[in-house]
């Protein structure tokens, strides 16, 4: 059996907990998202080797017109050239699937970092972020199937009344569509220590759903509210960033799109487009890290006082926050519970 884990508990969740944590969080681990900031513009660069290739394969001796169509422009592609291109864009496509489990993985881990202050060097991250790969993949592939399930009645009752001009079905897909969003608010809310539970109690994906169920069971409407608050906040901080990018278009649409100022709105644009998406997934993954933290023990109110597993009895205390187990091994002393977080 694995040694317990040491871990300072908080006895209750509240906003200005929940709230400190995942803004918090941003500053104490900007070094991962600034390192996952290099990994992203190398995934972006990747995915304009495709246009690249087009670019060069186009003849552009025989004045094509500025305002051509699009058929008019790659008739002048060597065919060779569309073969590499599309090659190269299937490869893309594969490592954009690989890099969005990955970056789950890679923001889960930091905000389980953040809370418990480990830092990690840029090879030690990469580690550990292909070692997270693999569970992170499962959870998020299975959550998703689950929620497609809820999606799939709507898609083909709104199929249906399209094409058959059905307007009893277009009713039925309006239906159908409300329960689905129902459905998402309360499967991102009843799920959301799963990642903390697999990442941090190395649990497995069904265990850590059924396990995050249960945590959660009886306080939807408080982690609701935080992530919405928690949503809100994370808007307006990233209208901050966007509000300079559209001035910068501006002014570069009111000097006629000259070449180097356009030039260099693309590439601010480009690098302001993955910082607001490094924030929102730093955001959006701390506040499930910070929920899964403040309500394990919580979660030790609505156990028995110990259970049996493998040979070995788990005490379930509500004023400890440690595991107490009962082996042939010496005791071990058990580190003092602290009733405030520890960042």
């Amino acid at each position: 059996m694995r040694p317990a884990k040491e871990v300072h508990y908080t006895k209750k969740m509240t906003l200005d907990q929940v709230l400190t944590f995942s803004f918090s969080n941003l500053f104490k681990q900007f070094g991962a998202y600034s390192q996952w900031l290099l990994l992203s513009l190398i995934i972006v660069v990747v995915n304009l080797i495709p246009v690249g290739i087009v670019l060069m394969g186009i003849d552009f001796s025989g004045n094509i017109p500025v305002y051509a169509a699009p058929e008019e422009i790659f008739n002048n592609v060597d065919v060779g050239m569309i073969g590499l291109a599309t090659v190269f864009f299937i490869v893309a496509i594969l490592i954009d699937i690989f890099f969005a489990f990955y970056s789950s993985a890679w923001f889960y881990r930091a905000g389980l970092d953040g809370y418990d202050d480990i830092k990690r060097s840029f090879g030690e991250r990469i580690n550990v972020g292909f070692k997270d790969l693999g569970p992170v993949a499962a959870a998020s592939l299975l959550i998703g199937i689950i929620v497609f399930a809820f999606m799939l009645p709507y898609l083909v009752t709104n199929m249906i009344g399209t094409l058959s001009e059905n307007a009893v079905m277009e009713g039925i897909s309006v239906v159908l569509y409300v329960i689905y969003l129902v459905a998402v608010y309360i499967i991102s809310v009843r799920l959301s220590c799963v990642f903390g539970l697999i990442l941090d109690g190395n649990e497995g994906v069904i265990e850590s759903i059924k396990t995050s169920w249960a945590m959660t069971k009886g306080r939807f409407w408080r982690i609701f509210g935080y992530m919405l608050l928690i949503g809100i906040l994370a808007g307006l901080l990233i209208l901050v960033l966007v509000i300079p990018l559209v001035i910068l278009w501006t002014v570069t649409a009111v000097a006629n799109f000259t070449p180097a100022l356009l030039g260099i709105t693309i590439i601010f644009s480009i690098v302001g487009y993955m910082v607001m998406i490094c924030m929102q997934l730093g955001i959006s993954t701390s506040m499930p890290i910070a929920v899964y933290k403040l309500l394990c023990i919580e979660h030790a109110e609505d156990l028995p006082t110990s259970v049996e597993t493998e040979g070995t009895t788990v005490s379930l205390s509500k004023e400890a926050s440690s595991e107490e187990t009962s082996t042939d091994e010496p005791p071990v002393d058990k580190a003092p519970m602290d009733d405030e977080i520890k960042f």
